[in-house]
């Protein structure tokens, strides 16, 4: 696979991460009660957006090599799995933003 295709895969996987990431986001505005006062929950979930973009794109750039490095490399399974690999990530964070909420320190 070329590091053309790595850059593509990396792309997309931007895309769904910055998608996913803004769906946390705007659950996480919920979470924590952050108030939209001029505009601070629109400018937190566009954040955590930009956030999961950039996180998505080096995921899915090292993800896209390391399949590459295996044997029988394809296009379509370093897509599979660097969109596996960063939704799993998002599920984690999420969680965790999540259980944070019942701390009570």
């Amino acid at each position: 696979m070329s590091v053309w295709r790595s850059m593509l895969v990396a792309l997309m996987t931007a895309i769904v991460g910055a998608f996913f990431s803004g769906f946390v986001g705007v659950l996480a505005v919920e979470w924590y009660q952050i108030s939209s006062v001029q505009g601070g929950s629109g400018y937190f979930v566009i954040a955590m957006g930009l956030v999961g973009a950039m996180v998505g794109g080096a995921v899915g750039l090292v993800v896209s090599r390391i399949v590459a490095a295996r044997p029988n490399p394809t296009f379509v399974r370093a897509l599979a799995y660097s969109k596996a690999a960063m939704l799993a990530l998002v599920i984690v964070v999420g969680g965790i933003a999540r259980c944070s909420t019942y701390a009570s320190w």
